[in-house]
């Protein structure tokens, strides 16, 4: 069976040269607004997202904008960030996903959790990783669960209504008992079929096992995993004591930091995702 999933990944889009520059140039801290302009302009769906987006209510800018550098100076990079993945990654986030969705979207709101969480750590942790990898890390942790949910519609011999029904298991190891293949190593696969970083690469294969990623490695991995975990439970009320225990120590384990305000943390990332979701939904 890990044949045919391989298969499905090689059947899977090619992600632009055009999206991954830009990646590449808003990740660094040194980028440009007309550089990163200069990229989009020739790309007409999107230039044409960017302008339908910012010209949006939301924004309530007091002129229409039509030139793709103002665009580009009025969005800021967090929302750049997100838009060129939600345009370059399309075909990754607007796919049904019944294995693994309870609804339509809840997938795409995960990651997105992931990624403000995992910026919202990067800004408080001892650990030099730049906050828009760290954001981008986490907005993409997830994509080898496209992969196996896609092998497991286009197999009529898997019963998905009888998937993942032994509650004994982790979502891993019942991956692992149905498919011989967790979404961590597909999604690695993915990632790097798309020539994406090695500390992206790294996190999508290490976020639920972050101890298991190499040198400083581990520490992207470490901050995409607890963002993964704050995603999960969303509010302060939903992390109980053990949570609370086993998350202060990694983070004390990892970064040599004790007490860590999860809670308060919690409630930025939770105020700050309402607001980018407001803000993308134009562009989705």
């Amino acid at each position: 069976m890990i044949d045919e999933i391989v298969q499905t990944i090689d059947r899977m889009p090619r992600i632009s040269n055009i999206t991954l520059l830009l990646l590449d140039r808003l990740m660094d801290e040194n980028f440009t607004v007309s550089e990163v302009a200069k990229l989009i302009e020739p790309d007409v769906s999107l230039s044409s997202r960017l302008l339908q987006t910012v010209n949006s209510p939301f924004f309530g800018l007091s002129r229409k904008i039509t030139s793709i550098r103002l665009a580009v100076t009025f969005f800021g990079r967090l929302n750049m960030l997100s838009l060129i993945i939600m345009e370059g990654f399309k075909d990754i986030f607007y796919v049904p996903m019944r294995l693994y969705e309870r609804r339509p979207g809840e997938f795409w709101e995960h990651s997105l959790k992931t990624a403000l969480a995992a910026k919202a750590l990067a800004e408080w942790l001892p650990a030099g990783v730049n906050t828009d990898v760290a954001y981008t890390a986490g907005l993409l942790h997830d994509m080898g669960k496209v992969c196996i949910s896609k092998f497991a519609e286009e197999n009529l011999f898997i019963q998905i209504s009888e998937l993942f029904s032994d509650f004994n298991l982790n979502l891993l190891e019942q991956e692992r008992k149905y498919f011989q293949v967790d979404h961590t190593i597909v999604g690695e696969a993915l990632a790097d079929k798309w020539n994406l970083p090695d500390y992206v690469c790294m996190a999508v294969r290490f976020h639920h096992h972050p101890q298991m990623a190499l040198g400083t490695f581990r520490y992207l991995s470490t901050i995409v995993y607890l963002a993964n975990m704050m995603a999960k439970f969303s509010t302060p009320e939903a992390l109980d004591d053990s949570i609370l225990d086993q998350m202060n120590s990694i983070v004390a384990s990892v970064f040599l930091k004790k007490d860590f305000p999860f809670e308060k943390i919690l409630l930025k990332f939770e105020e700050e995702f309402k607001k980018t979701r407001k803000r993308l939904q134009v562009a989705i």
